[in-house]
């Protein structure tokens, strides 16, 4: 990898995991620690990260949210691999809360191609649309208000909606998956609606790719212990991963579909 790429991607890991460390970044793109060690100086004088004890952080706050043009365009491979891997998680005539989010609307589209007796709840405004094209699919949109970039549904409303349903399975996304911190969201509203799923949920899945393992963003939205199954496209040997596995949760790493 290029000089130049490698920085472009070590800002992009930075900007999607708050903070990087030294090591990490050397192992990570198989260079020294000194090299990873220039990049974050480059980085630094660019105005996008500002160096600590052993790493970097990020200058952009926690609770910064990447439009969602952008978030739908970064990692739609990876996006795809995990709507595979989460649909293997569905069964005919489950009920299930389907977050908002942009991996979620892949998986809205996945479960569409199912074409199962489902009854999904769900806040997010593309993927009821994605859903509404199957016809054993039924689905229930909360109310609330528009966040209007999103597609989504947040507020009392919404929250009441959320609250009024058990459902077999709660998919939740989020803008971070920390063993200590665990998920966490960019905003308040999103994040209580996310967490009234999770209690009125018999199991809790969480989809992250990989830029979202280890990164802590403004606002809990649950701790790690309740999440029963995580998918993602993070690599196996991935420490958070590998520790919350030892925890308890059963982690699903993906692998890129293969051609038929």
């Amino acid at each position: 990898m290029l000089t130049g790429e490698r920085r472009r991607e070590t800002q992009r890991l930075l900007r999607a995991r708050g903070e990087l460390e030294y090591v990490w970044l050397a192992e990570h793109f198989g260079v020294s620690e000194m090299t990873a060690r220039r990049d974050i100086d480059a980085l630094e004088a660019a105005g996008e990260a500002r160096r600590v004890l052993g790493g970097a952080i990020s200058v952009v706050s926690r609770r910064h949210e990447p439009p969602v043009g952008e978030r739908e365009l970064a990692g739609r491979e990876a996006k795809e691999q995990i709507s595979a891997a989460a649909a293997a998680l569905v069964r005919p005539g489950d009920s299930i809360f389907l977050d908002a989010g942009t991996t979620a609307t892949a998986f809205a589209g996945r479960l569409a191609m199912l074409d199962i007796d489902l009854l999904v709840v769900t806040p997010n405004l593309r993927a009821a649309i994605a859903l509404s094209e199957s016809d054993s699919i039924r689905v229930i949109v909360t109310g609330g208000l528009i966040r209007r970039q999103e597609h989504s549904l947040v507020g009392a409303d919404a929250e009441r909606t959320v609250r009024g349903y058990n459902v077999d399975t709660a998919f939740v996304g989020a803008a971070g998956v920390h063993l200590e911190r665990g998920l966490t969201d960019y905003g308040l509203e999103e994040a209580e609606v996310k967490r009234l799923a999770i209690a009125r949920a018999s199991r809790v899945v969480a989809l992250a790719d990989s830029s979202k393992i280890g990164h802590v963003s403004l606002c809990e939205i649950c701790p790690a212990s309740d999440i029963d199954v995580l998918v993602t496209d993070a690599p196996e040997d991935d420490p958070v991963l590998q520790a919350m596995r030892q925890a308890g949760t059963e982690v699903i790493c993906t692998e890129p579909e293969q051609a038929t």
